[in-house]
């Protein structure tokens, strides 16, 4: 029996990718953008070289500030870029937080990128960066001043890395997956610093 099906000729297609453009729209160029070609809920923030934008670290875990962490672009509301609040100008990974919610954050030396401390839900009308109002940077601005003995708390956490579990200080930088962290550690000690004899002993069971 004679195949008259009409098969058509595979065409191979290649994508090249510029990562100076800004495919979302958001502000943020794709090389720098912790999603790129992801335009949920980011809208045109006209951010270019504005100097009102800051990058800091939200943590996978709070308080765990020697773990992995998301580089995330914060429109500033007050402060500077070693302490201060402001609000959220991507969507992150971490669903801890989201696109306009209100975060507070500081950094333990000026040679260390700040990390997110205290976050507060908030969004803008419609969801857009230029609705933002006064109101908006005063409540920002009162949720920061509310939030101070806070910081002051969590950045000597962050000039002094203790173990949990065991006490050592100034331990060494280490780490591990979040599904391994999660099997290990038990619930109340995830967001805690550990070092890595302790962590290796809770995995014998030893701890």
């Amino acid at each position: 029996m004679k195949n008259t099906w009409k098969v058509k000729p595979i065409k191979i297609r290649t994508m090249k990718i510029n990562f100076n453009l800004d495919s979302d729209r958001d502000g943020v160029k794709d090389k720098f953008d912790c999603r790129p070609f992801n335009p949920f809920l980011q809208d045109s923030i006209f951010k270019n070289e504005d100097e009102n934008f800051v990058k800091v670290i939200l943590d996978d875990y709070p308080g765990n500030y020697e773990g992995s962490g998301e580089g995330i672009w914060v429109y500033l509301a007050y402060g500077n870029e070693d302490k201060g609040v402001g609000f959220l100008s991507n969507q992150p990974f971490n669903r801890r937080a989201k696109f306009g919610d209100i975060v507070a954050f500081i950094s333990p030396h000026k040679t260390m990128r700040a990390h997110i401390v205290s976050i507060l839900s908030h969004s803008f009308l419609d969801n857009k960066f230029e609705n933002m109002t006064k109101d908006d940077i005063n409540k920002a601005i009162t949720f920061y001043k509310s939030k101070q003995s806070l910081l002051n708390r969590e950045v000597k956490k962050m000039e002094t890395s203790v173990c949990a579990v065991c006490g050592t200080k100034d331990m060494h930088l280490w780490m591990t997956s979040n599904e391994e962290w999660k099997e290990v550690v038990p619930p109340n000690l995830r967001g805690e610093l550990i070092c890595k004899k302790c962590f290796e002993k809770m995995k014998r069971g030893k701890i």
